[in-house]
């Protein structure tokens, strides 16, 4: 972990990311449910695009904290 980095900011994004996760993942299930070639499409643009906006929030709360002076 980076120093000065508590856990709660780590948590809440978090928590957040899995919540659109399980949400996407929900959404295509109904939308392509009996269509197993779309559904496995639909996991394999969602796990990238997860991993994606992750390291971007990483990225964003690494440079937007204010860092501790040493």
């Amino acid at each position: 972990m980076l120093s000065g980095v508590k856990m709660d900011t780590q948590d809440r994004p978090g928590i957040f990311g899995g919540i659109g996760f399980t949400m996407s993942l929900f959404i295509s299930d109904l939308a392509f449910g009996g269509l197993v070639s779309l559904l496995d499409e639909a996991k394999m643009g969602i796990l990238p695009g997860s991993f994606i906006v992750d390291l971007c929030g990483y990225v964003v709360l690494n440079k937007t904290l204010a860092k501790e002076p040493k």
